[in-house]
């Protein structure tokens, strides 16, 4: 299953590359597929159910954070809360980190190539996919 996520997050980083906002129809059946394959998990016994609530709460903040500053799109915040029902918190925040870290990298190159970027707003999608393609390539998962 999370190559299957790493795929659902490759095509909406294509989409998010393209036009900055990915459709709800998208986004939330995606988080109804992973919401099925964590219940799954939960069912086989394969995880606990302290060990997926806290694999989602980095999503619920960066949720809140979306919600209440507009800093993160909502949307972004929704695929980082789908990616704790795909993995356990330790991978959740080796993703978030990666994607954080080259977002920060990628937006400090845009800034230096293009001057007039001021209040305009990056994609964050590309970088959580590639976050994901690290963590999932160097973590062997």
């Amino acid at each position: 299953m999370n190559y299957i996520y790493l795929g659902f997050l490759m095509v909406s980083a294509l989409w998010d590359m393209k036009t900055k906002k990915l459709p709800a129809v998208w986004l939330y059946g995606g988080l109804a597929w992973m919401g099925i394959y964590g219940v799954y998990q939960l069912i086989v016994g394969n995880r606990k159910w302290w060990e997926l609530l806290a694999a989602l709460l980095p999503g619920i903040l960066c949720y809140l954070l979306a919600r209440l500053s507009k800093a993160m799109g909502e949307g972004d915040a929704l695929l980082i809360l789908g990616c704790g029902l795909c993995f356990a918190l330790k991978s959740v925040l080796s993703i978030t980190m990666a994607a954080f870290f080259l977002s920060a990298i990628g937006a400090v190159v845009i800034m230096i190539v293009k001057r007039n970027m001021k209040n305009k707003r990056i994609p964050f999608v590309p970088y959580l996919f590639c976050g994901t393609a690290i963590v999932c390539v160097l973590g062997g998962l």
